[in-house]
């Protein structure tokens, strides 16, 4: 249940701000949020 809120965190929040590997991080998980349809712009 832990890992499932960790992932939609990630995944629906992260603007970059926390990832070590910089914008591959944040596109990474700018485009998982258009996969699962949540607004992000």
């Amino acid at each position: 249940m832990l890992l499932a809120f960790v992932v939609l965190y990630l995944v629906g929040f992260d603007q970059g701000a926390i990832s070590r590997s910089g914008m591959y991080m944040h596109e990474l998980m700018h485009d998982g949020r258009h996969l699962l349809g949540l607004p992000c712009h």
